[in-house]
């Protein structure tokens, strides 16, 4: 009979890889915490499961167990806040022999800086404001809209004490400042520590089976496409930034936003270009534009007949201009129909035809929102077939749900 004297491998540089969650359980009493917990599995013919234990010293007596059999991933639920909370885990096998403790990994949990019950999308934006505002009490992604479209994000205005909608009250840079914008090609990692030499811990804003992964300040690359957004804490646990982090398939061009000076990008092959004018945008920002991927030759179909003929990405993704930036792409189309992917409400906006044009096989445009768009031949076909358009933006800006789940990787 074996028995297992060997510490369970824990996946992401031998430590633990968490997760940290937050639900509102119940209003009246406050918030709880989650925190997931993943680990590789072991090898052992007679492995029978595996403990979690967890506590709120280094010191593991008296910490609290739960057995998690068979999975290599547990949640941990019910965990206050404002405390740091540390885990290990061991392995046991069919005849009850334990291991010892694993590595042990911890994650502080902030204290929200909004009273419990008011925010319920943890956006900074009590729910009686948004729904003042327009906006959804549900929905995260809409506090980095631009009602007012005056270059200043709902968040900032709202932190800043100014009016979202009304574009002759906004606030200064300084204060716009607040939002932050980073650009990353699809499986690179990012240094947000590095990027933010002030973050102390990371709480993002979507299902983290549908988010990139946060450890150790780095966000993981790995598979994932679109717009995903992180409230970014300092180490008293008070807001430092709104970060907004768009990862695209390939990066064709990128350059530093300057308000004063505005900015011109295309790609090398002068296949697809942006013009941003001198301020459009209240803070400097990242922009960038990619993901280009021609498929007309795939014959795929929209709802309406139209023939889908390109796609391509002006980053950062879901930002709103104060003026229209002027688009150019190299697109063979006779009648062509633009569309953006509008990330707050997760539907396709077609573009007003009257800032469209199209001139041997360049098809120009403005929008006042960057984003996913497609270029399409409009009216093609005249019954429309089966095959519905599979586009990217569909999967990749999946961070639109947001809401009731809110993650923070172990930092």
């Amino acid at each position: 009979m074996m028995i297992i004297d060997a510490i369970p491998y824990i996946r992401f540089y031998g430590k633990i890889l968490l997760i940290f969650c937050v639900f509102i359980l119940n209003t009246t009493l406050g918030y709880s915490a989650t925190v997931r917990v993943n680990w590789d599995a072991n090898t052992e013919a007679d492995l029978e499961g595996y403990k979690v234990y967890y506590g709120t010293s280094s010191e593991t007596q008296g910490w609290s167990v739960c057995d998690a059999g068979m999975v290599t991933q547990y949640d941990v639920a019910g965990l206050s806040q404002g405390e740091i909370w540390f885990f290990a885990v061991t392995a046991y096998d069919t005849s009850g022999n334990e291991s010892g403790f694993s590595v042990q990994a911890s994650v502080y949990i902030p204290t929200q800086a909004v009273e419990p019950g008011v925010d319920s999308d943890h956006d900074f934006i009590p729910d009686s404001i948004e729904e003042q505002w327009g906006l959804d009490p549900e929905n995260p992604m809409d506090a980095l809209a631009d009602n007012d479209k005056d270059g200043v994000e709902n968040l900032a205005e709202y932190l800043a004490g100014t009016n979202p909608l009304d574009s002759g009250d906004c606030p200064s840079s300084q204060e716009a400042g607040i939002v932050r914008d980073l650009i990353a090609e699809v499986g690179h990692d990012v240094d947000i520590y590095s990027e933010i030499s002030d973050a102390y811990s990371v709480v993002a804003l979507t299902d983290p089976d549908t988010s990139p992964l946060i450890s150790g300040g780095i966000l993981q690359g790995e598979d994932y496409t679109g717009e995903f957004e992180y409230n970014v804490f300092d180490e008293n646990a008070d807001l430092f930034c709104r970060l907004r982090v768009s990862i695209m398939d390939e990066i064709l061009a990128q350059g530093p936003y300057d308000p004063d000076l505005g900015i011109v990008i295309e790609d090398s092959s002068g296949r697809v270009g942006m013009e941003i004018m001198a301020g459009a945008i209240m803070r400097e920002a990242p922009v960038a534009v990619g993901s280009l991927r021609d498929i007309s030759t795939e014959g795929v179909v929209n709802d309406e007949g139209d023939i889908i003929l390109c796609e391509f990405d002006l980053a950062p993704l879901g930002l709103s201009l104060s003026n229209k930036a002027e688009i150019f792409i190299e697109c063979d189309a006779s009648n062509p129909l633009v569309r953006r992917w509008d990330i707050p409400t997760e539907t396709w906006v077609n573009l007003d035809a009257g800032n469209i044009s199209c001139n041997e096989g360049r098809v120009e445009f403005t929008t006042q929102t960057l984003g996913h768009f497609m270029i399409a031949e409009q009216g093609a076909v005249s019954e429309t077939p089966d095959t519905k358009a599979s586009v990217s933006a569909g999967a990749g800006s999946g961070s639109g749900s947001g809401g009731c789940f809110i993650s923070m990787a172990g930092l």
